[in-house]
């Protein structure tokens, strides 16, 4: 019987294991694998079940071009800073520590389905033109841009910018051509 199957003989020996009061010890290690095998199975019946709803008969090319509208009007951005300026004191307060929906922008898309997120993870133009867009994520950005041209964008007035995206931006700088 294959580990990678689900015959009707492995379902009936599961079944005949579970039903047992007492199991044998060495039962663990065939229903991890039990269980592992069903997971798997679960996981591509959600997938599959993605793919009935009408969105999914969109052309790839064509979900494309809604990410790059939804891009164009929902960009990631950083979290605003609140600056409270004392007479010798300023202190920076962010609002939360994890990235907003409204934060993470057109990115969000990639979590409609794993259709979508192939396709998003493949729009590397929109990856280069985000790079610097959200905290501490530079470097994946970056390798999701691959080769497209970046966009290094920093708005210090408005934003809370590390000093390592700082370095992160000028290191980029000194690589890049002027066009």
């Amino acid at each position: 019987m294959s580990p990678s199957s689900l015959s009707q003989a492995r379902i009936d020996r599961v079944e005949e294991l579970l039903s047992r009061d007492i199991l044998p010890r060495d039962a663990l290690p065939q229903l991890d694998m039990d269980l592992a095998l069903l997971e798997t199975i679960a996981r591509r019946i959600r997938a599959r079940k993605n793919d009935c709803q009408p969105i999914s008969r969109l052309p790839p090319e064509l979900i494309g071009e809604i990410i790059q509208l939804v891009a164009e009007q929902e960009p990631p951005r950083r979290p605003y800073v609140r600056y409270l300026n004392l007479p010798s004191l300023t202190i920076n307060v962010h609002v939360g520590t994890l990235p907003t929906r409204s934060e993470i922008g057109w990115i969000r898309l990639a979590a409609v389905c794993h259709r979508w997120r192939r396709i998003v993870l493949n729009k590397a133009s929109l990856w280069a033109d985000s790079v610097c867009a959200l905290a501490d994520a530079e470097d994946t950005m970056l390798r999701r841009a691959r080769d497209a041209p970046l966009t290094l964008q920093l708005n210090t007035r408005r934003h809370a910018y590390s000093e390592r995206l700082v370095r992160f931006v000028d290191l980029r700088l000194e690589l890049a051509e002027i066009l």
